[in-house]
């Protein structure tokens, strides 16, 4: 089951949605419950000592995220 992120085009939030099957109709913003939402391109993330170099996810300014910044803190 993965995980999608999504930007909200109302609020302009950032979000995460652990998606069950199907095409993920009907999943709102849990900031301000906006169906108005598109779904963004992620990167994956990996912990250091399994493989992939200890590159992960870290967050950005303003809420998202950036690829490749060098593991978790």
């Amino acid at each position: 089951m993965p995980i999608y992120e999504y930007l909200c085009n109302k609020c302009g939030k950032n979000f995460e949605y652990l998606q069950m099957g199907g095409d993920g109709s009907g999943i709102q913003c849990p900031h301000c419950q906006s169906g108005d939402i598109s779904r963004l391109m992620s990167c994956f993330a990996t912990s250091p000592g399994q493989g992939g170099g200890g590159l992960g996810m870290a967050s950005a300014p303003g809420g998202g995220h950036k690829c490749g910044s060098g593991g978790f803190s």
